[in-house]
């Protein structure tokens, strides 16, 4: 099949070298009335035939490559949904809700300082109905690392489990109460997350269609707000009874 594509490609385009002969002749040596006149008509319909065919076979070659792609993603899907192998899925008429993109921020330390960063994640789901998605993100070696994210729906609550694609970095898991309310400006959550110093934590999240902060200049004190004000409103209770002892020593 490959051996018929390159001949097909080869007679086209030496066809269209000819056809450019025929209309360079026509052009120089032609007048109203002999034969060169024909000969370059001739010519530039040949090759205006040529060039469509061409650029068909291009086109079809193209899309017949992704569709591959495509049906090779869908039966991996499918493969993984008959084998029930670790499957995580939700409704599809509520996952459709929270598809797409998100301005996402969360607290992390650094040398001792606690500050909130920034990323931007696009929610997929596979036709199974699975969260699926990756997410890049600024180590702490001035180098980007990805995360693979999986995740599952219930009712309004989301639960979403990110792993680094290399490394040995334990997962993180992020708790969105009521992601699927569309008409909150912005969600809170928590994460748990073993942070780059390896101290473990829980962490402040917050998720949003529209950014919260400027581009590269992140108010923390400003989001600590509005992760406390949104909180507040949800009547939310952090740790009863054991709030206190925490700080205990």
């Amino acid at each position: 099949m490959a051996s018929r594509e390159l001949w097909l490609r080869a007679f086209l385009i030496v066809s269209m070298l000819f056809s450019l002969a025929l209309v360079a002749i026509g052009a120089i040596r032609g007048s109203a009335i002999d034969w060169y006149t024909v000969i370059a008509a001739l010519g530039s319909s040949y090759l205006g035939s040529v060039m469509s065919i061409y650029i068909d076979r291009v086109t079809q070659k193209k899309n017949a490559d992704e569709t591959i792609l495509l049906i090779e993603k869908r039966l991996g899907d499918y493969a993984r949904t008959l084998q029930g192998k670790n499957l995580m899925t939700s409704d599809g008429q509520r996952l459709n809700s929270i598809l797409g993109s998100w301005n996402q921020y969360n607290v992390t330390i650094k040398a001792g300082k606690r500050y909130w960063i920034h990323a931007v994640y696009e929610i997929q789901a596979t036709p199974a109905g699975e969260i699926s998605f990756n997410v890049s993100y600024a180590d702490n070696k001035n180098g980007m690392v990805t995360y693979s994210y999986e995740g599952v729906l219930r009712d309004d609550r989301v639960i979403l489990i990110g792993k680094p694609l290399s490394g040995e970095q334990p997962c993180f898991v992020e708790i969105w109460p009521h992601l699927t309310n569309a008409a909150a400006q912005y969600h809170v959550g928590i994460c748990f997350n073993q942070a780059w110093d390896l101290h473990e934590s829980i962490i402040p999240c917050l998720l949003s269609r529209q950014p919260l902060a400027e581009l590269g200049g992140i108010d923390d004190n400003a989001l600590d707000r509005l992760w406390v004000s949104a909180a507040n409103n949800a009547n939310l209770d952090i740790f009863p009874r054991v709030v206190d002892l925490l700080g205990e020593k």
